[in-house]
């Protein structure tokens, strides 16, 4: 089972307005625009102020499911590097108008190169729009549904079939988004050989028409697919009934074979597995765990602080302060976790730890790093909020709760590393399958017999249902815990 942070929903007022430099990449200069974050994390922009009060309607805005916030321009040149691989370096953009540059990156939407005009406006802007970016990037995880989890695994399972594990950073934004990022996974590489050879001009030109090409294909790509999940939505409910009505009368039956099953399985599977666990997976136990906790327990810790001090600040009222001030105080505690200003430290501490974690990535390849980090701010925000109005005795089941949190959380995290890291190496049963550093290569006959020899055993009218490479991970898995269970003791 999956625990994610659950939130209260955003407040309805806008968050943040006011001046910013942007980066107009058309006519290769920065343009003064009026920006509003509104409650619903949209980012809205206006020639003016006095065009926002007059009316006037917004010259564009962005949901910011999907974007990374990032502080400095050698990130986002190091981003821009990989997407526009081909493509000689260069300047992303003109000499801006002041030091204070932060920017919006999404692979395949509108990049956002932003220069404020102080270093106070710059933080500020930064904790509103990392709010955005991250209530608006976890919006399917929070929902803590079932529904949500099987969207999920079954993007998961579409992109094992093709030989990819991992990569929880691609499941961030609504279900189109998430299918978006999925398929252009499979699209950029062939337009990079296709079409960019065909784009001419100056460098940097043609690396502005690449990066205009690839939103207008993202673009594209999101319109049919939530056409098509509309179609669906209307579908659904009576597929479920049916599924639902196919599986009442056999629910036993069909338990019990995939429990024997299961059984055959782990009998060819269990030793190999253990055997790969002992040697890939238990002399990294320790450093990983380590790794993966220390985003969370070091936003914890802050958030931690932050409680107990605005605690004894509402204790301190009570002895110098009107009935009515401490009310106003107490019914406002809670908000102090809105606050995107006052929680933006402890969220500092989270993704302080980004460079740290991609040692992670290459020795296993995990690529949930800014998952990672999101969940963890969002986990902060709730354990802060839990604190509201509950006194000291609140802090300490806010600790329990933190605690408690913090388990499943890191839990989900762990085998969202070691998980797929494992299936990709230790995959007897679907080609490619290369661990010789481990163990010998099993014959390529083998291989493409191995689960058609299981097939026969499920019988007709079950074989949608009872799924053989879900009870074949999930033999693979049991032996993780048992990997886990030992490096924990």
């Amino acid at each position: 089972f999956i625990l994610r942070p659950q939130l209260s929903p955003p407040p309805d007022a806008a968050l943040h307005e006011g001046l910013l430099s942007r980066y107009d990449g058309d006519s290769r200069s920065w343009q003064e625009n009026y920006f509003v974050l509104l409650g619903d994390f949209t980012l809205q922009w206006f020639e003016s102020e006095e065009a926002l009060r007059t009316g006037c309607e917004p010259g564009g805005s962005t949901a910011l499911s999907g974007y990374r916030l990032l502080p400095s321009p050698s990130e986002y040149s190091e981003s821009l590097a990989d997407l526009c691989r081909g493509l000689a370096d260069g300047s992303p953009f003109a000499d801006p108008p002041g030091e204070f540059l932060f920017f919006l990156y999404h692979p395949f939407r509108r990049h956002f190169c932003f220069c404020a005009t102080s270093a106070g406006s710059r933080r500020i802007w930064m904790a509103a729009l990392g709010d955005g970016v991250r209530y608006r990037s976890t919006e399917l995880q929070r929902r803590d549904s079932l529904e949500a989890e099987a969207f999920l695994q079954a993007v998961r399972f579409y992109r094992q079939e093709r030989g990819r594990y991992g990569a929880e950073d691609l499941f961030l934004g609504p279900e189109p988004e998430i299918l978006g990022n999925v398929l252009m996974e499979d699209l950029v590489p062939v337009l990079r050989a296709r079409v960019l050879p065909s784009i001419r001009g100056a460098e940097r030109r043609r690396r502005q028409l690449w990066l205009q090409f690839l939103q207008e294909v993202y673009t594209l790509v999101l319109s049919e697919i939530s056409s098509e999940l509309e179609s669906f939505r209307k579908e659904k409910e009576k597929l479920r009934l049916e599924l639902e009505k196919k599986i009442r009368p056999d629910l036993d039956q069909m338990l019990t074979l995939k429990d024997h099953i299961a059984g055959k399985l782990q009998a060819v599977v269990r030793i190999p597995a253990e055997s790969w666990c002992s040697r890939a997976v238990e002399p990294h136990l320790d450093r990983a765990m380590e790794e993966l906790a220390l985003p969370v327990t070091s936003g914890l810790e802050a958030v931690r602080s932050l409680v107990a001090r605005r605690v004894d600040e509402v204790i301190a009222l009570v002895r110098s302060s009107p009935v009515a001030v401490l009310r106003k105080e107490l019914a406002t505690l809670g908000e102090t976790f809105w606050r995107p200003d006052i929680m933006y430290p402890c969220y500092e501490e989270a993704d302080a730890y980004r460079d740290s974690l991609r040692e992670l990535g290459e020795r296993f390849g995990f690529r949930g790093t800014t998952s990672l980090i999101l969940d963890a701010q969002n986990l902060m925000q709730r354990v802060g909020g839990d604190a509201r109005g509950r006194g000291r005795g609140g802090m300490r089941r806010r600790r329990t709760l933190g605690l408690s949190l913090l388990d499943f959380f890191f839990n989900y995290f762990f085998f969202g590393e070691f998980y797929p890291f494992s299936l990709n190496f230790f995959n007897f049963f679907f080609p490619p399958f290369s661990p010789q550093f481990f163990f010998p290569p099993i014959p390529p006959a083998r291989r493409g017999q191995e689960l058609p020899r299981y097939e026969s055993l499920v019988f007709a009218d079950f074989g949608d249902i009872i799924n053989l490479e879900n009870v074949y991970e999930e033999t693979v898995l049991a032996a993780l815990l048992r990997a886990v269970g030992k490096g924990e003791g």
